[in-house]
């Protein structure tokens, strides 16, 4: 039994090679040739989609922790003023709830 499009190989042969290199568009060809190509376009790109995923999701981690660095070392926050300490802290709330503060 012979292959579906023996009959076609050559010129379908063409019709492929002047696609690939800019000589005719998709829409120079029939709807089932561009179905075809298509179809065989949609497989390729299902085969590398996780690896096409985690490369966008490594890359968006890589920019975050970059800009994280950059803020870091760049524009630094104001010192943060320390208050009491957790000691004194414990000593005003007990004067206040024992009734040694007025």
């Amino acid at each position: 039994m012979p292959l579906i499009g023996h009959t076609v190989q050559k010129a379908l042969d063409a019709a492929l090679w002047r696609l690939r290199n800019d000589e005719i568009s998709l829409d120079d060809l029939t709807p089932a040739l561009a179905g075809f190509f298509l179809a065989g376009h949609a497989a390729a790109l299902a085969s590398v989609l996780p690896d096409l995923t985690r490369a966008e999701q490594e890359r968006d981690q890589a920019n975050s922790s970059a800009d994280r660095y950059y803020r870091a070392a760049f524009n630094p926050r104001k010192p943060i003023q320390i208050g009491q300490s957790f000691r004194e802290l414990e000593k005003t709330r007990h004067e206040i709830y024992s009734g040694g503060v007025k």
